[in-house]
């Protein structure tokens, strides 16, 4: 898998989605990708949200924000919100 190729290929309209197998967490690739592209939270540019637990005005904040500040949002565990994802569209 190559994410900066498939980075490549995504844009705030086409977003990157990963499938897992157990034991398989690509936050880690994500971040080194983000530093390379100025995407860190340091720098204000990156929020990650585990949804689950009411955890859905969080994500809507924190895509609402990096909409405006041009950053980028990974929202994890999203098969946990299913019922959310029509409002996720509307953003």
């Amino acid at each position: 898998f190559d994410l900066p190729l498939s980075f490549e290929d995504s844009g705030p309209a086409v977003p990157i989605f990963f499938l897992l197998s157990p034991g398989v967490d690509p936050a880690a690739d994500v971040r080194t990708l983000g530093k390379h592209l100025g995407k860190t939270e340091d720098l204000g540019k990156f929020i990650g949200v585990s949804l689950g637990e009411g955890q859905e005005p969080v994500a809507e904040k924190a895509l609402d924000h990096m909409y405006v500040e041009g950053g980028w949002v990974m929202l994890e565990n999203i098969e946990l919100v299913a019922a959310w994802l029509p409002k996720l569209l509307e953003k």
